[in-house]
């Protein structure tokens, strides 16, 4: 066993499955990110998305395996933080980011709430290769 795996969950890291997709927590990752959402697709056992959010709630991005895209997935896992947000003070509800790629704009509007002005970023930054 790895010294990483001896060291087990961080405080306050928990799990959430509705039976076809888990969605994990890991808080206080770093670098401004106070929660890290994970989420597993169960059967395969792989990761399918991923989601950063602020303490405020902000959400700096939201990716989902390229193979997985335009199923729901994003919106599913935007919709688990926002009814966990409802049960747990810790976990703030996800609120839009002004930084967005197109599609981000896309899945934002389509998303709803309060949308604010987008400042343009380049989907360039996120390659879909380190999901092999």
């Amino acid at each position: 066993m790895t010294e990483y795996e001896k060291m087990g969950p961080p405080p306050g890291a928990f799990q959430v499955t509705d039976g076809e997709h888990t969605i994990i927590h890991v808080p206080n990752v770093g670098a401004g990110i106070s929660h890290l959402w994970t989420m597993w697709h169960d059967p395969s056992n792989k990761i399918v998305g991923s989601m950063h959010q602020h303490k405020d709630g902000e959400v700096s991005s939201v990716e989902v395996h390229p193979k997985h895209r335009r199923t729901g997935l994003a919106t599913k896992m935007w919709n688990m933080v926002s009814d966990l947000s409802k049960q747990n003070d810790s976990i703030p509800a996800p609120k839009h980011s002004s930084s967005r790629t197109a599609s981000g704009d896309k899945f934002a509007k389509a998303i709803g709430g309060e949308v604010p002005k987008r400042q343009v970023i380049s989907a360039a930054q996120f390659k879909d290769s380190r999901w092999d």
